[in-house]
């Protein structure tokens, strides 16, 4: 059980990477757990969006990592 909860944080950590690679940033100096506190604040004015008891139980829900991305921030793009 812990494996899979591994792979699967590991698996959106690399997703998370790959959107940030997209942007042009340069993922290789930061660790996952940096990865995944980047993408709980908003990048403009640093306001938490997405706590991390949510994140967690969103990645631990969800079979892909896009479905993960798509349910924690779906509703911020509505805004």
């Amino acid at each position: 059980m812990i494996k899979a909860n591994e792979e699967r944080i590991g698996k959106y950590v690399i997703y998370l990477r790959s959107l940030l690679v997209e942007e042009g940033s340069d993922t290789q100096i930061l660790s996952d757990d940096d990865v995944l506190e980047m993408f709980r604040f908003c990048f403009c004015c640093g306001e938490e969006v997405v706590s991390k008891s949510e994140q967690t139980h969103s990645i631990l829900e969800f079979d892909t990592p896009g479905r993960v991305h798509k349910k924690l921030y779906e509703n911020l793009n509505k805004a």
